[in-house]
């Protein structure tokens, strides 16, 4: 009978840990499939308000979604869906430059012998924590060259 309780107690811990995660589908937010729309504002804004709301998944659908640089939080997980890309713009003025000087007690970093103090990236998660990224989608950064010259 005792064993019996026990279960029922997992049971129900495991059920109310999945009624409680929320999903953020990022069109709901305004993301686009299109070519021509940038993407960074829509899955941002699933993001803080998955946050915002405890944590859960930001579901990324099938398709090709152009962003910038976005930032990850704590106890948010990006879930990219079979055939979902997240495609980094060909515009370096999406990435803004994110400062990186705390983690210099990590190690020296360095670039042609030079201090690095910001890093410009299409996912950042810093001082995040239970985050990841999960599914069978994509991430695609910008092709050197492609449309821009990132020297």
């Amino acid at each position: 009978m005792r064993n019996h309780n026990v279960l029922i107690l997992a049971a129900a811990f495991l059920f109310s840990c999945q009624v409680f995660a929320q999903t953020y589908n990022i069109r709901d937010f305004g993301a686009k499939t299109d070519s021509t729309f940038l993407n960074t504002k829509a899955i941002q804004a699933a993001i803080d308000q998955c946050a915002g709301k405890g944590g859960g998944e930001v579901l990324v659908p099938a398709g090709t979604y152009f962003t910038g640089t976005i930032f990850l939080k704590s106890n948010v997980y990006l879930h990219l869906s079979a055939g979902a890309v997240l495609q980094g713009s060909y515009n370096p003025t999406d990435y803004p430059e994110h400062s990186i000087i705390a983690a210099k007690k990590f190690g020296t970093i360095t670039h042609n012998g030079l201090y690095v103090e910001y890093m410009k990236a299409l996912i950042i998660a810093d001082n995040a924590h239970h985050m990841g990224i999960i599914g069978r989608g994509t991430v695609k950064g910008a092709e050197k060259g492609k449309r821009f010259n990132w020297d």
